[in-house]
């Protein structure tokens, strides 16, 4: 059985999310990131409540489901979510496998991303429509992952 709440949508920076209120996170009875499914004024809606200091949890609404639900900063919109037990992984592709196996500090850096931070990088470096476009974003990935390794630690 879903929770229904309603929300009002606003902007930060370049993200637009809603604030959820207390009672959804206790009807999920979990800690940290809830991965989600329901509805946004009856439109599907896959996403992840994300705990955020000072505010119990966010959704954050992408450029996709502002437009397919026609909604937008400022508006009211109606919430109904429950719990996605889905894998929200993704395949690694092929060559960003094969640049990480290259690099040990990369490797490591990626395998301590979260299934979120993973999701996003491929779904970047899969948006690239030239070769040579794909080939930057597999070295800027390559260097992000080693940052993060640098910063996180063996």
């Amino acid at each position: 059985m879903p929770v229904s709440f309603e929300s009002r949508i606003y902007k930060e920076g370049i993200n637009y999310l809603v604030e959820a209120g207390e009672n959804v996170i206790s009807y999920f009875n979990r800690k940290g990131s809830v991965p989600v499914r329901g509805f946004i004024n009856n439109h599907p809606y896959i996403g992840t409540l994300i705990p955020r200091k000072g505010i119990k949890c966010v959704l954050f609404l992408n450029q996709e489901i502002r437009k397919v639900a026609g909604i937008k900063a400022g508006e009211l919109v109606e919430i109904k979510l429950e719990y996605d037990p889905e894998s929200r992984e993704l395949p690694v592709p092929l060559d960003l496998e094969d640049a990480l196996s290259q690099n040990t500090s990369a490797k490591i850096g990626f395998d301590k991303f979260s299934t979120a931070h993973k999701r996003e990088m491929i779904v970047w470096i899969n948006g690239a429509k030239k070769v040579e476009t794909r080939e930057i974003r597999i070295t800027k990935a390559i260097e992000h992952c080693v940052e993060h390794f640098l910063k996180k630690g063996k």
